[in-house]
């Protein structure tokens, strides 16, 4: 009698996938001395995203990277850097959790998943998004960070990647895009705009 066959990954409905997903997302937390209570999706677009909630009350976020965004080899420098950055205190950046191995980005295969996929485990910042209607107190706050985030110089032996376009100016989905204006008030907006342009000048002198 013939058995039926899974359906491939790809002709899979986002609920469908999520569902492989958390299953690899389990098998990756069991290289974790962690005992899990909990595991809840926050995000499937780019990467999937998982919350893991433990026993003892711990939180941590779980990515599962898509193939192709970013190498293994990639994501590791980039713990790298994330733990260079947990010494400073002000800066708030998560601190990378390795497996019981010592590796900070196990790369994790499962059925029904067509590829492994490299995974990341850090323990949780708490707050709540505002990407949907930022202040001008939160636009400073960002300013005021991102010069703090400026100031921790990266390893010299790290291939990071590098960005060529001012982050926030393209598209309704920047920062500095879309419906934003309003929020922020349009005098600060046409400023904020006016320093990323000045900010875009001097990215491409030094891509040039």
């Amino acid at each position: 009698m013939a058995t039926s066959q899974p359906r491939p990954f790809g002709d899979l409905t986002p609920i469908g996938q999520t569902r492989r997903l958390r299953r690899l997302a389990r098998d990756a937390l069991a290289h974790y001395p962690l005992d899990v209570a909990r595991l809840t999706l926050l995000g499937h677009d780019n990467n999937a995203v998982f919350r893991v909630d433990t026993t003892d009350g711990q939180r941590f976020a779980l990515r599962v990277a898509r193939p192709g965004n970013r190498t293994p080899g990639a994501m590791r420098a980039e713990a790298r850097w994330l733990g260079e950055l947990a010494h400073r205190a002000d800066l708030g950046a998560p601190r990378i959790v390795a497996t019981r191995g010592g590796e900070t980005v196990p790369v994790v295969a499962a059925a029904g998943v067509p590829e492994p996929r490299a995974c990341l485990l850090m323990t949780w910042v708490p707050g709540r998004m505002l990407d949907e209607r930022p202040t001008a107190g939160h636009v400073h706050a960002l300013g005021a960070l991102l010069a703090r985030l400026h100031e921790v110089q990266a390893p010299t032996d790290l291939a990071l990647p590098t960005m060529s376009r001012v982050v926030g100016t393209e598209g309704d989905h920047g920062l500095l895009g879309g419906g934003h204006g309003e929020a922020v008030g349009e005098p600060l907006h046409t400023l904020l705009l006016q320093a990323a342009e000045r900010a875009q000048a001097i990215v491409d002198r030094l891509h040039g």
